[in-house]
This record gives structure tokens, C-alpha cells and sequence, in this order.
């Protein structure tokens, strides 16, 4: 007879799961109905397991331990009965019991460890040795459209895994790699959290379209990082060279990132995880500064303060984040993860900052007897920021260092209402304000909510052979404001206060068919794979403004109480461009004998942000490699590898429509009594715009030692890049608008890359690996346009003081 869990087991278990304190302890519970469900809390994990009677009397208790081969125990290790997702999980000193059906085959398994299976006969004892397992040549890489193993990779692609992801104060995902890839600069100026990182790769390719790598999300091409929280991501994948990001077409030139997010896949025993951390920042570094003495010996007016307008516009910015997951699978061939994230982040400058809530689900279900595969990821998130004032930390260098913050003069004094600003201090120098009163009067908020969908369906026809469809949308909403209060010296008084608000959704809609065929013909492996794809993009935004406000108490929540409108002093304007995309492309690759491998890909595509001329544009690449070890079998060694590729790729510009002659409002005049708009031409027509397009050579080669403890890269590039997209200044007449968006000039950069990765020691309470990456570039503008006399500036500094410095020539 069948058994059934009691109702009140299940009860117990859910209160278990969410009461019972995260200690490092374990508990076995036995009720009737041979139900035995066991408990391992350890660290931030609780795992749960129900073990049920189903057809058979579970007759063999077994006991032990699982170790290491340094006998030192597993915590945590998976120990499951074969064919059924009956199992437990061993405690902190690797001891585990399970009661299991005579003849049963006990699977015991552990990250980064061989599995052992064992057969069960008349054992009531059965302690395990793991081996660590050794076949890293054998992990798995995402690339485009697909995955390979490690060792028969031919191009210049890093992958950085959980496991390595820089740990701590991460706030986007971007950081987890900064350091870690060797020829990707990941950076930010300034102390702003909503501030985005500059992400560059092998240096500067491009002078006026996209210089960062293409995000790819769960296949999702061009995905938000706003949509992935960073304790959601598995692994990440850089594609750095053209060989590699070819198959991406005219998105791949400045490199691909691809990231992976954690599923159920793979996962044995339902699991629920907390993870959180809080952290404190200040100020750490200054440029130095004049001291008040210093600046009144140099002729500066005294005020009769001394302020350190540096340390009062800054702040012990204090943050927490806390990350809940549960993750689980089912014998029906289900696997789901759950999670949700919160993220409270300050700023050290004034009250910057944000707030973001982050939802996902994956779920995938297996059918027809695992022929089908059915996937969808859902993610939500919502992201409310306080921008503030970059320029706070400009004046809070040039302000007068003897002013105080708030005014302390009287009427007489001044001759003029003290509480003119507000009350705070102003000296009233041309571009000169209290930084204090910056951040204080006048605000920028921002609303973002990014939400993503993706569903895929994958279906192997015959052994080896596989189609895919995926379809996803992904809807990006921004509500911003900005408000300088009628009193503010700082953008506000002029106007008697200004406000405005604005709108914009970001949809994209990605669909695309793939087929893979996987077939051993003799001693070569071969893999081949074609497929569609199909992007629209469709933007549109909204926005309001409007001056001279009676009050500051409503900010900019009510702009109809502005008078502005009556004067011609109000603003209001909406927009919307679209853009789409389509590509066929196909790949082939070749391993003979895991010692030589061949790639080859081709992607052909179209983009509507192109001149009619030349719409359509074809993106290659063709690389190999060898195994030398393979061949003279190196004692210790276990991979030594060289490689050489080259491809080409394509980049597109930001404009939607640059290649078009528009009109566009241009101002207003004023015309028999009334306020008429002016209507002139906003771009000029350029039927021959294209992408710009990128070859690029690269030479690299890979080694493993002592059993791939020791491993790195080597890589050395030459690219270049044509038919640069860039802005200049044209005659007009005969031209309608003084500047066009056309292709001109080329980019040669050559570059050294070294990424090396010792594990030194590799123990259950301690690990010590130690990694290290050189890079190297030298970018060399060849020829900027066919015009000898035609010379742009670039590269305006901006610092206090440097304004229209331009020290690019």
C-alpha cells in the first residue's frame, strides 16, 4: 500500500523551515507512515529532505562519514538514492544517515568532487572518499548561441564562476569581475551609487557609437544589468575577441559579456538561502586643497568662518542587503529558484542613494521522456534613487573656505533680505554656489522598474539533434523628476523656481530559432548550428516643465501651479523611435581527437539604423587551435594549447535615425502678439551611413599544471577598426543641419594579455588560490576623416577652473 505524508507533517515542516534558528546543527524527525524528514542547518543554508515510503519498506539504515582524500569531512555533501529524488545532505563533520531499500544505489556527490555511487547489499556502515575532480579542461563554457567545453575553445573567451566572483560591498553586477579578466577596465568617477561603471574592452575601438561590451542575460541580447541581482548570477562568460563575438554581428564589436543565472538545474535537495551583508563608506582620498590661512594670505575674502566644505558635504554613507532564495527540483522532471533581493545603498555625498527591490523565478520542466524542455525566467525589479548634485563636489572645492554655511549677516550688512537663499550662505561669484545648499534646496529623483520575461522551448528531434525557439520581452519604465526651489541661487531664483518631470518606456522584443546537431564521425567531433533571429526596439518618453512657483511644498508634483506657462516659460515634449534588427547566421566546429579544433561562423545581418545603401552587412570569423600536449605528452602537464583566430564585427550607432533628413522645434518667436514654434531641419539625410567595422587577429595560448592547479592564458592582439561613426561640423548651406553622423577614420590598437591562476591550497576550512592578470594596449587614431583641414577638439576636462579645456586634438 501506498504511503501518504499526514498533513500535519507537512505543516510541521513548513514551520521548521521558517522558525527553527540558522545554527549549525542537524535533527532527524520520525513519524508514523515510515515518514522520517531530516534537517542540516548550516551556516545560512537549511536544507530539507522528506523521505517516503513508496512501494518498497525502506529495511537498511546506512551510516558514515564522507571525506576528502585528506580525510577531511564534506559538510553539506549530497547523498541520494539512484532513479528517485530520495536522498539527505551530510552535517558539519560530513556524517549523514539514510534509510534505503535493499539493492539500492546510493549516489554520493559534492561541488568541485567526483560522484561515487555505491550498491547497497547488507552494509549498515559505508563511509566515502571524494576525489576532487581535476577535469577543469572539461568545464563548460557559454558562447555564442550555445556552450563548448574549455579545452576546445579557439578564441580569447574568460570565465569567471561563483566561486571567484569578488565578494563584499557588490551593488552591480558589473563588479564582480573588476580585476578578474584580464583587459577589462571596469571603473567609476566619483562617490554617486547610481553613478554607472565604465566598462571598456582591450581599450577604445570607437569614437561615437557604444565602446561597451554587448550584455547578453540568459540568452536575452542587449538585457538590463538593472534586471539581475548580483547574488542571482552563476557564472559570466567574456567573449573577448572578434573570432569569438563575430556570431553577434553588429553588436559584437566592442566585446560580449554573458551572464548566467543560478537555477534549480542540477539540485537534488530543496534548499533555502539567506545571505546579507552591511557595509560603512567614507571618503578615503582628497586632492589637497587650500587651507583658510592659506587662502586668505593669497588675497581671498574673509568671512569669518572656517569651513571644510569637503567633509560637510560628505557622509559615513552606511548600507545593508539582504538576498533570500529556495531552490528545488521534483521527480517530474521540474527544477525552479526562487529569489528575492532588497538593497538599501547611501552615498557618501549629501543623501545620494537608492533603494532596489529585485524578484526572479526560473523554472524549467522536463517532458517526453526528457525530449522537451520547456524554460522560463520572470524578473522584476524596482529601483527608487536619490541622484542629487555631482556638481556639490565641484563647488565644495572652489567654495570660500572661510564661509560659513548659513547666512550670518544682517539686513544692514547686507543690504538685502538675509533669508534671500533661503538662509543659506552665498557669496554670489559667477559659478560659484554653496555646496550644502545644492543638495539641500533642490533635487533629482529617479523611478525605474525593469521586467523581464524569457521563455524557451528546446526539442531533440533525433539523437544529436536539437531545435530551439526563444521569445522574450524586456520593458524598462523611468519616472524622473528635477526641482530647484525659488530661492535657490543655484538654477532656481532666476526663474523663481523650476521644475519638470518626465517618462519613458524602453521595450524590447527579442525572438529567435536555432537548430544544434552533435555528431561523431570517426575521430572528429563535429557541431553545427544555424538559426534566426529577429529584435524590434521601440522607445518612447514624455516630459513636462515649468517655472515661477509660488511655493517649493509641492516640488515637482504639481507642475500646473507654475506660472511659467503664461510667459512662454513651461516646456513640453514627447517622442518615439523604433528600431529593429534581423539575422541569419550559422557556426561550425571541428575537434579531432581533443588535440586539434577548428571554428568557423558567419552571421548576416540587417539593421533599420542604417543608410537604404547599406543596410545589410555580413560578419565572420574563422580560428583554430592545437593541443601540443596532446602530442609530445609533457610530463606534469596537462594542456597546452595554442590558438589564432581572426573575425569581424560590426558596431551600430546610438541615433535611430541619423541616416534621415528630420525636422524638428528648434525654438520659439513671437509673431503678431502670440508665440509661434520654429520648425527647422534637426539632421541631414546620409543614405550611405553603416556600421563600422572591426577585423581583428588574435594569437593566444592556454596551459594547465599539476593536475590544472597551475593555469593561465596568454593573448596578443592586433585589430582595426574602419569606417568610424562620428559626429562633424558641416557647412550649411549647402547642408541643412551643421553637423552629420558619417563614417570616417580608422582605429589600429595592438595589445598584451596575461591571466594566471594558482590553486595553492584546497581544504574544507581553508582555501588560498591566487590569481593575477597583466594587460596592455596602444590605441593609434590613423585617420580621423578625408578632409586635411578639418580639426576636432575633444576631451573637455571640466574641473574647477578647466572649463572648455579641450585636450584632445
Amino acid at each position: 500500500m501506498k504511503k501518504c505524508i499526514p498533513e500535519h507533517v507537512i505543516y510541521m515542516t513548513k514551520i521548521l523551515t521558517l522558525f527553527v534558528p540558522l545554527s549549525f546543527l542537524s535533527m532527524s524527525l520520525s513519524f508514523a507512515n515510515n515518514v522520517n524528514i531530516e534537517y542540516n542547518f548550516s551556516g545560512s543554508k537549511i536544507l530539507s529532505t522528506v523521505l517516503l515510503e513508496s512501494d518498497k519498506i525502506l529495511d537498511v539504515t546506512i551510516k558514515g562519514v564522507v571525506t576528502d582524500e585528506n580525510r577531511d569531512p564534506l559538510p553539506g555533501a549530497s547523498i541520494t538514492i539512484e532513479g528517485t529524488t530520495i536522498g539527505t545532505v551530510t552535517d558539519i563533520d560530513g556524517n549523514y544517515t539514510i534509510s534505503v531499500p535493499q539493492g539500492s544505489i546510493l549516489i554520493f556527490s559534492y561541488i568541485g568532487f567526483e560522484s561515487h555511487r555505491v550498491s547497497i547489499e547488507n552494509q549498515t556502515e559505508l563511509n566515502i572518499i571524494l576525489k576532487q575532480d581535476m577535469s577543469s579542461l572539461d568545464e563548460v563554457v557559454v558562447v555564442g548561441y550555445g556552450t563548448q567545453k574549455k579545452t576546445e575553445l579557439t578564441s580569447s573567451i574568460t570565465r569567471v564562476t561563483e566561486k571567484d566572483f569578488n565578494k563584499g560591498n557588490i551593488n552591480d553586477p558589473i563588479q564582480l569581475l573588476q580585476g578578474k579578466v584580464a583587459g577589462l577596465q571596469i571603473a567609476r568617477v566619483g562617490g554617486n551609487p547610481n553613478q554607472p561603471f565604465a566598462v571598456r574592452l582591450r581599450g577604445l575601438s570607437t569614437l561615437g557609437a557604444n565602446a561597451e561590451p554587448l550584455v547578453i542575460i540568459d540568452g536575452v541580447i542587449g538585457g538590463s544589468l538593472g534586471n539581475v541581482d548580483p547574488n542571482d548570477i552563476a557564472s559570466i562568460d567574456v567573449l573577448k575577441d572578434a573570432s569569438a563575438g563575430a556570431i553577434y554581428g553588429t553588436r559584437g564589436s566592442t566585446g560580449v559579456i554573458i551572464i548566467t543565472t543560478k537555477s534549480g538545474l542540477g539540485v537534488s535537495v530543496p534548499a533555502f538561502e539567506y545571505s546579507g551583508f552591511s557595509s560603512l563608506e567614507r571618503v578615503s582620498n582628497t586632492i589637497n586643497i587650500a587651507t583658510p590661512e592659506q587662502f586668505l594670505e593669497y588675497g581671498g575674502t574673509d568671512y569669518g568662518s572656517r569651513t571644510n566644505w569637503l567633509d560637510v558635504i560628505s557622509r559615513d554613507a552606511l548600507s545593508h542587503v539582504h538576498n533570500f532564495s529556495y531552490t528545488g527540483s521534483s521527480a517530474g522532471g521540474m527544477s525552479y529558484r526562487a529569489s528575492l533581493n532588497y538593497r538599501d545603498i547611501q552615498g557618501v555625498v549629501g543623501t545620494t542613494g537608492f533603494d532596489q527591490l529585485n524578484a526572479r523565478i526560473n523554472v524549467s520542466q522536463q517532458l517526453l521522456n526528457d525530449k522537451l524542455t520547456l524554460s522560463g525566467i520572470v524578473s522584476i525589479s524596482s529601483r527608487d534613487a536619490n541622484l542629487g548634485f555631482a556638481q556639490a563636489l565641484r563647488y565644495g572645492l572652489t567654495f570660500n573656505p572661510t564661509a560659513p554655511i548659513f547666512e550670518n549677516r544682517t539686513a544692514e550688512q547686507l543690504g538685502r533680505d538675509p533669508n534671500l537663499f533661503g538662509g543659506y550662505f552665498e557669496t554670489g561669484v559667477q559659478d560659484v554656489f554653496n555646496p550644502i545648499a545644492l543638495n539641500a534646496q533642490n533635487s533629482r529623483t529617479s523611478k525605474t522598474n525593469n521586467f523581464l520575461t524569457n521563455f524557451t522551448a528546446e526539442y531533440e528531434i533525433i539523437n544529436g539533434w536539437k531545435v530551439m525557439s526563444n521569445f522574450s520581452k524586456q520593458v524598462t519604465n523611468t519616472l524622473n523628476g528635477e526641482f530647484f526651489a525659488n530661492n535657490a541661487l543655484f538654477s532656481g531664483i532666476g526663474q523663481n523656481g523650476r521644475a519638470s518631470r518626465s517618462v519613458a518606456e524602453d521595450v524590447s522584443d527579442l525572438f529567435e530559432l536555432t537548430s544544434t546537431y552533435n555528431r561523431k564521425i570517426g575521430d572528429v567531433n563535429l557541431n553545427l548550428l544555424g538559426g534566426y533571429s529577429y529584435q524590434k526596439f521601440d522607445f518612447q518618453g514624455f516630459s513636462a516643465g515649468n517655472t515661477n512657483f509660488i511655493t517649493n511644498g509641492v516640488t515637482y508634483n504639481n507642475l500646473g501651479l507654475g506660472l511659467g506657462i503664461n510667459n512662454n516659460q513651461a516646456s513640453v515634449s514627447s517622442i518615439r523611435e523604433e528600431a529593429r534588427l534581423g539575422a541569419y547566421f550559422g557556426r561550425i566546429n571541428l575537434n579531432y581527437k581533443d588535440f586539434l579544433f577548428l571554428s568557423s561562423s558567419l552571421r548576416r545581418e540587417a539593421s533599420s539604423r542604417f543608410g537604404a545603401n547599406n543596410r545589410w552587412g555580413n560578419f565572420w570569423a574563422l580560428s583554430g587551435g592545437i593541443d601540443i600536449d596532446k602530442w609530445l605528452d609533457i610530463a606534469k602537464m596537462d594542456q597546452l594549447k595554442i590558438r589564432a583566430g581572426y573575425g569581424v564585427t560590426g558596431n551600430e550607432p546610438a541615433q535611430r535615425y541619423a541616416y534621415l533628413e528630420r525636422l524638428g522645434r528648434v525654438g520659439t518667436g513671437f509673431v503678431n502678439g502670440e508665440f509661434v514654434p520654429a520648425i527647422a531641419p534637426v539632421s541631414n539625410p546620409n543614405p550611405d551611413l553603416k556600421w563600422e567595422e572591426k577585423g581583428e587577429f588574435n594569437i593566444g595560448v592556454d596551459f594547465g599544471l599539476f593536475n590544472s592547479k597551475l593555469s593561465g592564458t596568454v593573448d596578443y592582439f592586433v585589430r582595426n577598426t574602419v569606417d568610424l561613426l562620428n559626429v562633424i561640423p558641416v557647412p550649411s548651406p549647402p547642408n541643412l543641419f551643421g553637423t552629420t553622423l558619417v563614417n570616417l577614420g580608422e582605429i589600429e590598437t595592438k595589445g598584451l594579455e596575461v591571466q594566471l591562476n594558482y590553486d595553492l591550497i584546497q581544504k574544507r576550512d581553508f582555501n588560498w588560490n591566487i590569481g593575477g592578470n597583466f594587460s596592455t594596449f596602444n590605441s593609434v587614431l590613423l585617420k580621423l576623416n578625408n578632409t586635411e583641414n578639418a580639426v576636432q577638439f575633444r576631451g573637455n576636462l571640466g574641473a574647477p577652473g578647466l572649463n572648455n579645456t579641450l585636450v584632445v586634438r
